[in-house]
């Protein structure tokens, strides 16, 4: 309902591909007002304004590109994930999901990988996940391998695994 008048909302992509000043790549589109909605019935995008606007696009800076993230189940990891996912690479993800050692914060867990994909995908990427420490590589190789079966090579990788611990160097265990 606009000013009191039914409407059908209908969004026109008029532009496939724009580079705005930021890089981002997006679409242009417009929303206009058409006729035969319900009188009283919800605006199916409220906070969509009339006229220009842009959405995203997943077509982006690494597009068709397949990147691996390992430390991917959550904070720099997870944001490096889903930022590749939204400018287009498919993704291999790995994370230990265990304590590699006592660091007096809990470890990341498979529910937290299992976010991440859910995340991913949802910004459009094809996902393959997997528990793997970084410390042994034949763990790796599998989770690697299974990207690779999946989508045929490796473009990108993402070397974020990593902990945090706290002390002096000489106090800290070599574990």
């Amino acid at each position: 309902m606009k000013n009191g008048v039914p409407v059908r909302l209908a969004v026109l992509v008029v532009s496939e591909r724009v580079d705005v000043g930021s890089g981002v790549l997006g679409r242009y589109a417009q929303r206009e007002p058409t006729a035969d909605v319900a009188p009283g019935a919800a605006d199916p995008l409220p906070n969509l304004p009339y006229g220009w606007f842009m959405t995203s696009l997943r077509a982006g800076r690494v597009q068709g590109l397949v990147a691996v993230v390992t430390g991917a189940a959550r904070g720099q990891g997870r944001a490096h994930a889903v930022r590749l996912a939204e400018e287009g690479a498919d993704l291999v993800l790995l994370d230990a999901c265990a304590a590699v050692t006592d660091l007096g914060y809990p470890p990341a867990t498979d529910g937290d990988l299992d976010e991440t994909v859910a995340l991913a995908e949802k910004a459009g990427a094809r996902t393959v996940a997997g528990r793997a420490d970084v410390r042994v590589l034949d763990e790796i190789r599998s989770v690697v391998a299974d990207g690779v079966r999946e989508f045929g090579r490796i473009d990108i990788v993402v070397a974020n695994a990593g902990i945090s611990a706290w002390g002096r160097l000489w106090e800290i265990a070599a574990e």
